[in-house]
């Protein structure tokens, strides 16, 4: 797309002269993006909080659900407790390389969306300035970030509902259990491991 910006703006005949933009219009749109930027911090500093503390919850939830899981294996699947600990460890084993696949995919996913609405954002601001001249320019860049601002902003504040919280408590609990598995893995194969040698000559 940067690429390709400027080999478009040089088949683009600009105005004769710059287009105007009302005084009162350009300086709404500046406003709303300072104050959509405004709100994008906060809600993000208040679901970042959010997130700290259902992960805390999770952390403190995980063990117990370890535990009660083993157990519940154990009285329905008519298991013994050695049984069902292994089972258990079979499904947190798959669980973590899915949960593990999916964030690298998802954060991916994410990384990649906010560069691109990143990206024609500016290069549409680029070829309007271009072709009316900067007053239309400025005025169209803030409207895009000001647009841009309110999704982020919108998609923070879903954090914060009652309903969001739940589904980032069960989120975190779910990657604290397998924080754990894979922390008790590590302590495993480190208590497990093999020792120094020794060679008797």
């Amino acid at each position: 797309m940067n690429y390709g910006t400027p080999k478009l703006i040089q088949k683009i005949a600009p105005e004769p002269v710059p287009q105007p933009v009302n005084p009162k219009v350009s300086r709404g749109l500046q406003v709303a993006k300072d104050v959509t930027g405004t709100a994008v911090q906060i809600t993000g500093y208040m679901a970042s909080k959010i997130g700290s503390c259902t992960m805390a919850l999770g952390r403190y939830l995980a063990p117990h659900i370890q535990r009660q899981g083993t157990k519940l294996l154990s009285s329905t699947c008519n298991l013994t407790e050695l049984e069902a600990s292994k089972k258990m460890d079979g499904v947190l084993e798959v669980a973590a390389g899915a949960v593990g696949g999916f964030g690298t995919v998802y954060d991916g996913l994410e990384k990649s969306a906010g560069i691109l609405a990143s990206s024609l954002a500016n290069n549409t601001v680029k070829i309007v300035e271009h072709k009316y001249g900067q007053p239309v320019g400025e005025a169209t860049g803030n409207t895009l970030y000001a647009v841009d601002n309110v999704v982020i902003a919108g998609n923070n504040v879903r954090h914060l509902t009652p309903k969001g919280i739940a589904k980032v408590t069960a989120k975190s609990t779910g990657k604290a259990v397998i924080e754990d598995y894979r922390k008790s893995l590590q302590n495993h194969s480190h208590t497990h491991g093999a020792g120094p040698s020794s060679k008797s000559d």
